[in-house]
């Protein structure tokens, strides 16, 4: 892999990440409004922000899984258009349960952290792999300190505002990956092992 493709899957890289964690925390600023709209107690807005997180839990070992036999950019692909779609059902929702919804699939599409992490161990020499880790631990920083800014300069324009913004993101990161990065595991190096399944969802 040259040079300018290895510098460019590491700039789309960047971007996943940093769009991954504007799903976490551009929410942040949204739940007074949120509590104030749907009725929302302090218990159900804490279930509300754990939803996301749990989903990432169990989420990221799976896509990773998927990533070692399908390779890394169809997951890629596939967590970035279904992150924007959960946020985009967050700005159209008008119900509690759809709210959850939204931040469930959020959670799930949004654990493409593991996937990039390989991606990134892919395209490193081991000796720049630490620099190319701590590439993807400046997005991460990024997008918790971006997307409060973005839900909040947003949020002026509506309450849904800050959703569909993050939707836009996601879709156009979509494309990125699409046409900019490059597969970086070949097919002669993909598992065949069967896909690990977290324990608690096989009960």
């Amino acid at each position: 892999m040259d040079f300018m493709k290895v510098r460019t899957g590491r700039g789309v890289i960047f971007t996943v990440v940093m769009v991954d964690f504007l799903g976490l925390s551009f929410i942040l600023p949204l739940y007074p409004a949120l509590a104030e709209r749907f009725g929302l107690s302090a218990t159900l807005i804490t279930l509300l922000a754990a939803s996301y997180a749990l989903m990432q839990f169990l989420f990221s070992p799976v896509l990773g899984h998927l990533s070692d036999r399908l390779g890394r950019k169809p997951i890629l692909v596939l967590s970035a258009l279904g992150t924007a779609g959960s946020f985009f059902l967050f700005g159209w929702a008008g119900s509690v349960w759809l709210i959850f919804l939204s931040r469930i699939l959020n959670g799930i599409f949004g654990s493409s952290v593991a996937v990039a992490q390989a991606y990134m161990a892919d395209i490193t020499p081991k000796e720049e792999r630490t620099q190319g880790m701590g590439l993807l631990g400046a997005a991460l920083g990024l997008g918790l300190i971006f997307g409060p800014a973005m839900s909040g300069f947003l949020g002026n324009f509506g309450f849904g505002a800050p959703a569909y913004g993050a939707a836009l993101i996601s879709f156009l990161n979509s494309f990125l990956v699409m046409f900019f990065l490059k597969e970086s595991l070949p097919k002669e190096l993909r598992s065949k092992k069967k896909i690990f399944i977290p324990c608690i969802l096989n009960n």
